[in-house]
């Protein structure tokens, strides 16, 4: 027979050396406690709750600390739309968003300097009049990015409109690739 015993601050359950999942129910949460006493503030610790675990009927913010495993997402993506300050070594920041879009004011030479591997930018440049921009920077991985289309050579930035480059990192270098036709 097995037998489950309360201890100190923790519960055990000894089931003859076989693990097994206990379930407890009709627990108030410190939330529930505060709601029928009338105050916020009622000085309950709860042992065992886990604040890193998601839960299913709430809306959940993730920090870095959390880790999704192949997460199953429904619907579209929303993805946070960044405008990066024009200046002349101007830093295109995954953690600004995933899509960034610039107004060059003059020709310029951008950092990557907080680029991650596994993280990637859809960078949209408009030129201004006719300007460039040199990816030689070593914040991008050796001597700048590795273009994967043009012949490895960095795209001509279109006269009107944006061009539209994708950025990612992998094994401390950044790649890129300019998306669509010149």
């Amino acid at each position: 027979m097995a037998y489950g015993k309360i201890k100190a601050d923790t519960l055990t359950w000894d089931n003859g050396g076989t693990d097994t999942d206990l379930s407890i129910s009709g627990i108030p949460t410190p939330a529930d406690l505060a709601a029928k006493l009338g105050t916020a503030d009622i000085g309950v610790t709860v042992q065992g709750y886990d604040a890193d675990t998601a839960k299913l009927d709430v809306a959940q913010t993730f920090t870095a600390t959390q880790t999704l495993t192949d997460p199953a997402i429904i619907g579209t993506i929303l993805e946070d739309v960044y405008t990066i300050t024009d200046g002349a070594a101007f830093e295109i920041d995954p953690g600004n968003g995933s899509v960034q879009l610039i107004t060059l004011g003059a020709s310029r030479t951008p950092l990557a300097t907080n680029f991650a591997n596994g993280e990637a930018v859809t960078l949209m440049v408009d030129d201004g009049t006719a300007y460039t921009l040199t990816w030689t920077d070593a914040t991008f991985g050796g001597s700048g990015v590795v273009w994967k289309t043009n012949a490895g050579v960095a795209p001509t930035l279109n006269t009107s409109g944006y061009t539209v480059i994708t950025l990612w990192k992998v094994g401390g270098q950044v790649y890129g690739a300019r998306v669509g036709d010149a």
